[in-house]
């Protein structure tokens, strides 16, 4: 009889020993499960013939497939019903950092794609970056609002001659927005400025003075902190346009915890 008992406890022993040891491994594979993340911002490009557009995505897997190059198949932007999809060239994919958020380490990675020349202007709102793995696993990630520009008329005279540009953010913002941006210089003699835009997607205001062109962007719930300025004036017998390219004005070092309520985790 004591040798029964003594097999049962021995038993149940085993048997929480077991569970243990299956708890552990699911806690585990819990830990290590893929995490991804994208943030929604407001991007906007001007065509140039080497022009690239970035996608930045944050991973718990160092090596996640999407950090190779190999591993991807297809790549493209679309809205969220496809009926806006455009395929685009994959140019190269580069680690950019790492971050701790919520008591996780995530790695940065920054899609590079070539900038197609579609000779028109182009937009998508609340757009998704598809991929495709070469094992055919598809990723959507949303990304927020997106401006392909295209100008054909860029005027050789300038009207606004450039000596600095920075810009700051809304100080009772937290996200990481662009409030104001400041171009220092001096306006050509007989120029006059018709307007100033800074994307399809993106509406701002500008004043003009005598040694400082003052953009104030208006406030949208998405990240901003990266864009072209295109001015259109008259000078002298007819209209040009001048184009500041691509200029990044800041960047968070904690992206991930400052922008949270524009982040989306995919897991």
């Amino acid at each position: 009889m004591k040798l029964k008992y003594k097999i049962i406890i021995l038993s149940l022993v085993a048997l929480v020993l077991i569970l243990g040891i299956i708890a552990t491994i699911i806690l585990v594979k819990q830990n290590n499960k893929e995490v991804l993340i994208s943030a929604n911002l407001d991007s906007s490009y001007v065509f140039t013939p080497d022009k690239k557009l970035s996608f930045s995505l944050w991973t718990n897997q160092k090596n996640h497939p999407l950090n190779d190059t190999s591993s991807i198949s297809q790549i493209s932007i679309s809205s969220s019903d496809h009926q806006k999809l455009l395929t685009l060239e994959l140019f190269k994919i580069t680690p950019a950092g790492k971050e701790n958020y919520l008591e996780e380490e995530y790695y940065k990675l920054i899609i590079y794609t070539l900038m197609p020349n579609l000779g028109g202007d182009y937009f998508i709102e609340n757009y998704l970056l598809n991929i495709t793995l070469v094992n055919q696993q598809q990723y959507h990630f949303q990304m927020g609002n997106i401006s392909l520009m295209y100008f054909d008329n860029v005027g050789t005279e300038e009207a606004w001659t450039l000596k600095s540009l920075y810009g700051t953010k809304d100080e009772t913002k937290v996200i990481s927005r662009l409030k104001f941006i400041y171009l220092e210089g001096s306006l050509a003699a007989g120029a006059v400025i018709n307007d100033i835009q800074l994307g399809l997607l993106t509406n701002c205001t500008y004043t003009v003075e005598s040694n400082q062109i003052i953009i104030c962007i208006d406030y949208q719930n998405l990240v901003f902190y990266n864009s072209p300025i295109i001015i259109h004036y008259y000078l002298n017998v007819g209209n040009f346009t001048q184009v500041i390219d691509n200029f990044l004005y800041f960047e968070e070092g904690e992206f991930l915890m400052t922008n949270g309520p524009l982040l989306n985790i995919y897991s």
